[in-house]
């Protein structure tokens, strides 16, 4: 079997004198199907050792005809993975070959990582990168993907990209040969034929990865602007930073905060300390709102004057108290491990309310919804002084209560990458009629017991009370039943919010600027 290859094309001169065109999916399907009678394929063992012979002669001193022999059996494998049907490739091809072509790969990381050339310039020679180049179209086959996975490839892989210390990157062509492979790896092992497997496989994959160092690595190669990809990302990156924001948000809640490495270099690469110089649009997009949901996530225990945690009160007699030894009194129902009961009579008091709401949650589920929980209740706190207001606006306009209208957040990226409820400086939310308990029966016991602990008050924050002194100072400019919730400090804030005429001009907020900037640099 003989095999030659031009930039156009790769051509197998078979033993019955065929020449099959490895860049057609034909040609490809043939040449993985053609085996002697009573024999496997055996092309990897047979080409890549080879290779490892190339490799060993002269103390690795190679001259050009070598270097063109490497070049040929890697644009070889990329040709016929490429175009083979998948179907055909799982058959014909056994996970023996695959396996001593990963140990090949893997020796030679080992190997390169330690080049002058790649250290220096983080450029490969073309013989060299024709050794990465076909893991881009072998890890598009899961037999493939999955066993470099089990074999350490992307551990060994990673190191490799990280040999050039950060903020130091490959060169471009590198670059997309880690954001393809990664991407490619990732489909496969998380589908298929195009069906997604669940989500607790996509979370082991990203989680391995961003525990050996790869995922770090994949954003940072991921900035640099590739040919082609001016309007949309390869689907197989998008869907890694999809799987991110989606199903992920506890690895983000953990590894995406400042001090862990996926937080430090978003931080970096969005402040223009690490990443491409000229990077990316579409995905500078993804790591800025990664970084505002992995803040948003966070747990706050006083943001605002709000107790961060005021969802923790007692479910039957709404019993509530700051101090830490109440909070620890509270129980939490043991089948759902959502709500808190002040003593057993009020979780016995309450179970035939609570009963049609009380969902067993295994343990993942369970620190999911309690991560989701945190975004809301953060963005809540957050935004709390646009939330009153829009929700008076909306009851008012259609004469409902408080208690007929819902409102609907929107954590998802759009087309611009910005999610609408992380918007700056105001979000983008909606507030629209709705029967709460038949749509949503745990809202109210979620998120409507967030408590204000200012100034010793004890407050609900999104309780009848607090709406009816919103409503009375947005339509009747009496700030006192804020003034009696909030205090005085408080108050003055939701008032210069609300009325336009308490803020300070541009010319003020000019002379401020001017002072701050005299003093601290510019703002």
């Amino acid at each position: 079997m003989m095999s030659g290859n031009d930039e156009d094309s790769c051509i197998s001169v078979m033993p019955d004198g065929r020449r099959l065109q490895l860049c057609s999916q034909e040609g490809a399907d043939a040449f993985l199907r053609h085996t002697p009678t009573g024999s496997l394929f055996n092309w990897f063992t047979m080409n890549y050792g080879v290779c490892k012979r190339i490799r060993s002669w002269n103390n690795g001193e190679l001259n050009d005809a070598a270097k063109q022999q490497l070049i040929m059996i890697g644009f070889s494998a990329d040709s016929f993975s490429s175009n083979a049907t998948p179907s055909v490739f799982a058959e014909a091809v056994p996970d023996e070959e695959i396996v001593f072509w990963i140990d090949y790969v893997i020796d030679e990381l080992k190997r390169l990582k330690n080049d002058h050339g790649w250290l220096r310039s983080g450029t490969l020679e073309r013989h060299d990168a024709f050794t990465l180049h076909p893991c881009i179209s072998m890890f598009k086959h899961e037999a493939p993907a999955r066993l470099a996975l089990e074999r350490g490839f992307f551990k060994t892989f990673a190191k490799f990209i990280q040999s050039r210390v950060a903020p130091l990157l490959p060169c471009q062509d590198v670059a997309d040969t880690v954001c393809l492979t990664i991407g490619n790896s990732f489909v496969s092992l998380t589908s298929k034929d195009g069906i997604p497997f669940d989500d607790v496989k996509v979370r082991q994959i990203i989680g391995e990865w961003e525990s050996i160092g790869m995922l770090k690595e994949f954003i940072r190669c991921s900035t640099f602007p590739q040919l082609g990809d001016q309007f949309h990302l390869p689907p197989a990156v998008l869907k890694i930073y999809e799987s991110l924001s989606s199903t992920c948000t506890l690895l983000v809640r953990e590894k995406f905060k400042p001090g862990e490495s996926c937080g430090d270099t978003i931080c970096d690469i969005v402040n223009g300390k690490d990443g491409s110089r000229m990077k990316r649009k579409q995905v500078m997009q993804k790591l800025k709102h990664l970084k505002s949901l992995a803040d948003m996530l966070q747990p706050q225990e006083v943001h605002l004057g709000y107790d961060g945690k005021g969802n923790k009160i007692c479910r039957n007699c709404n019993k509530f108290d700051i101090t830490e030894e109440f909070q620890r009194k509270l129980m939490k129902c043991s089948r759902c491990k959502q709500v808190f009961y002040c003593s057993k009579a009020c979780q016995k008091a309450d179970w035939k309310a609570h009963k049609s709401l009380c969902t067993p949650l295994v343990s993942y589920d369970r620190r999911s919804s309690d991560a989701l929980s945190q975004v809301v209740l953060n963005w809540a706190q957050s935004n709390y002084f646009p939330i009153m207001q829009r929700v008076v606006e909306v009851c008012n306009e259609l004469n409902l209560t408080k208690s007929d209208v819902l409102l609907e957040l929107d954590f998802m990226p759009d087309e611009s990458g910005t999610a609408p409820a992380l918007q700056t400086p105001v979000p983008n939310f909606k507030v629209y009629k709705s029967n709460v308990e038949k749509v949503l029966p745990g809202l109210k016991d979620r998120y409507e017991r967030q408590m204000y602990s200012g100034d010793g008050r004890q407050k609900q924050l999104f309780g009848e009370e607090a709406f009816n002194a919103f409503n009375s100072a947005i339509l009747d400019e009496n700030y006192e039943p804020l003034r009696d919730i909030f205090g005085e400090q408080v108050t003055m804030r939701i008032r210069r919010y609300l009325d336009p005429d308490m803020r300070p001009s541009e010319a003020e907020m000019d002379r401020v600027r001017a002072l701050l900037n005299a003093m601290e640099g510019d703002f």
